[in-house]
């Protein structure tokens, strides 16, 4: 029973580890727009494949602040703050691009389009909105904006991240096949252990008069020596 959950537990991380790797967001850089009216946020797919969900989001305040969502069955879903000023083209089947109508500069900032398909995953593309005039005026109060490169994953953290998964894997099965080899090592020692005892016990077990009869008709097989007594007459010497 313990050694069922082992590989039960194993089992699961390797499901982990493989799930983890395959849900790895691939990126596309960082796109710069400027801050204006009807400013269109460009977010195309580079890959064929079915659409199955487009979500934006914004960093605000290092948090992610839904946008818009959009979705082949259910339609689209408008954050309040961008209500009737969002649009979806749609102008290719993998096109999820946005434009923005009555922008302020509350517009400015980073946002992110993530585009999950089907068969080839997740895709994703930060569009940094840049308000010139603001940046000039407001360049010392403004709070500064969080750095591209901390928002999404670079190529070279994606390798990083992927080689670390299958060292775990690799490490796990390691584990794996030595907890078995331990296992059986084991229990032949127990087996030999219980065959010595049991040859043991046989031997202790057998009566007395039995051995006894074993040892007499062992050499009874053999030759008889009969030690025959001489008894010499001796003669008085007359004196």
């Amino acid at each position: 029973m313990e050694a069922v959950q082992k590989d039960h537990w194993y089992a699961t991380v390797l499901i982990l580890v493989f799930s983890l790797t395959g849900s790895v967001l691939q990126t596309n850089g960082v796109t710069t727009v400027k801050l204006e009216e009807g400013m269109v946020l460009g977010c195309v797919c580079p890959w064929d494949g079915n659409l199955s969900m487009v979500s934006w989001t914004k960093l605000i305040r290092l948090e992610k602040v839904p946008v818009g969502v959009y979705h082949p069955v259910y339609g689209v879903s408008i954050s309040q703050p961008y209500q009737n000023r969002i649009k979806f083209l749609k102008t290719t089947p993998m096109d999820s691009s946005i434009t923005i109508t009555n922008v302020t500069q509350e517009d400015a900032g980073l946002y992110q389009c993530s585009v999950q398909s089907f068969p080839s995953g997740s895709w994703a593309r930060d569009i940094l909105v840049e308000d010139a005039d603001q940046e000039e005026t407001d360049i010392h109060t403004r709070e500064p904006e969080p750095s591209p490169v901390d928002f999404s994953l670079s190529e070279n953290l994606i390798y990083i991240y992927v080689g670390g998964l299958l060292v775990l894997l690799s490490v796990i099965l390691i584990l794996v096949v030595w907890q078995r080899k331990k296992k059986r090592r084991e229990e032949y020692r127990i087996k030999l252990q219980r065959a010595q005892r049991q040859s043991c016990n046989n031997s202790q077990n057998v009566p007395v008069y039995d051995r006894m009869r074993k040892e007499t008709n062992q050499s009874g097989d053999g030759p008889v020596y009969a030690n025959i007594h001489t008894i010499h007459s001796h003669t008085k010497r007359k004196r």
